[in-house]
């Protein structure tokens, strides 16, 4: 079984717009009420490709843009951070973050590994009751996905932990997420590391690391050509994503924003160490 050992010294990304910052959790994070942050939804764009230089992003239910945000950078050896607040996100929706190859990029989604698949990065879908990331790769139809999940839901497997006013991840207040990409001697991605730091401790309150031990060479090649970031809010209604939530949770018209903050893009993910437990 692989996991991934953390050994930090992580020194932020010198990038137009950079800030001096650090990988664990930004002190005192707190509820926005949108007035600063730039809504997607309403067309407003990223017009920058450093996360650095990113403003607070506002996702409104209904939202789903790639076209208007320039692809990320090089993501490989480097941490990318957010202070995430998807307390309004209620039971039945999902709050998408993800990035596709930018060859495929446009309204394309790649985790169907359907019609012409490519390699898809899913920071996160989620809402306030279960949170899942995932890699795809997309080399032949049907190729394989890694993906790891808190919380509960149809066929992930989860932990108690994450949920309103849970123990270890509690969604009613922000939460400060940290995606990690390690890389090997020859700059091959070993994984995806996920932390989550809450309620200023620089302890993570959950980590877990998704794709180590599998063939990620189509997705190294991807990272290194930069791939487009994008994001998605959205809901089937009473049916809800049963491939996704539990089945019986208490659905309601819960339609209020989500909100991205406090974006940085740091250097130290190489130093992690990929170990055989």
């Amino acid at each position: 079984m692989w996991s991934l050992r953390l050994v930090l010294s992580l020194a932020p990304v010198v990038l137009a717009g950079a800030v001096d910052a650090q990988v664990n959790s930004s002190l005192g994070a707190s509820r926005l009420d949108g007035a600063e942050c730039v809504d997607l939804d309403s067309g407003h764009a990223i017009t920058s490709s450093d996360p650095n230089a990113w403003p607070c992003v506002k996702v409104s239910y209904g939202a789903g843009t790639w076209t208007n945000i320039p692809k990320f950078p090089n993501l490989l050896g480097k941490v990318l951070k957010v202070t995430l607040d998807l307390s309004a996100v209620g039971c039945r929706f999902n709050l998408a973050f993800q990035m596709v190859d930018s060859d495929h990029a446009g309204g394309k989604y790649c985790d169907g590994q359907s019609g012409d698949p490519c390699v898809e990065v899913d920071f996160l879908e989620a809402n306030e009751h279960v949170w899942g990331t995932n890699i795809h790769a997309g080399a032949v139809q049907g190729g394989w996905k890694s993906g790891t999940a808190l919380g509960y839901g149809g066929d992930r497997h989860g932990m108690a932990g994450y949920g309103v006013d849970a123990n270890a991840v509690d969604t009613s207040a922000p939460i400060d997420v940290n995606w990690a990409f390690p890389t090997d001697k020859d700059g091959n991605l070993q994984g995806m590391f996920v932390g989550f730091y809450q309620h200023g401790s620089y302890t993570p309150r959950a980590t877990f690391t998704v794709g180590a031990g599998q063939d990620l060479h189509e997705v190294t090649a991807a990272l290194r050509r930069g791939m487009t970031p994008g994001f998605s809010y959205w809901s089937t209604g009473a049916s809800g994503v049963p491939w996704f939530d539990q089945h019986n949770c208490d659905y309601h018209e819960q339609r209020q924003p989500a909100y991205f903050s406090n974006w940085q893009l740091l250097g130290g993910a190489a130093d992690m160490e990929a170990v055989v437990v």
